[in-house]
């Protein structure tokens, strides 16, 4: 992926909405709900939102634009269950 690409994640209750976009060029819209991810990992910077035991998104928590830690920790939890570790 370009570095010029810009990916934007949404978290719902239900589902999560992943944005690629790179200006004209390239845009891709995935919606999915919290079945199709194989896990979700926590680390003190970022979560590491696996598709399967090798690929994985990377949402630097720095990048986070609305809502809090905590509140997506929520989502997480009830959206994946055992699959979600925590950093806690």
């Amino acid at each position: 992926m370009s570095p010029d690409t810009v990916q934007t994640y949404q978290f719902y209750p239900d589902k999560i909405i992943i944005t690629q976009q790179n200006g004209d060029n390239y845009n891709a819209t995935t919606t999915t709900d919290y079945s199709s991810l194989y896990k979700v990992e926590e680390t003190a910077d970022c979560y590491f939102l696996y598709i399967s035991k090798v690929q994985s998104h990377v949402v630097n928590k720095a990048d986070l634009k609305q809502g809090t830690i905590e509140e997506l920790n929520v989502i997480l939890h009830a959206g994946l269950g055992s699959k979600f570790k925590s950093l806690k």
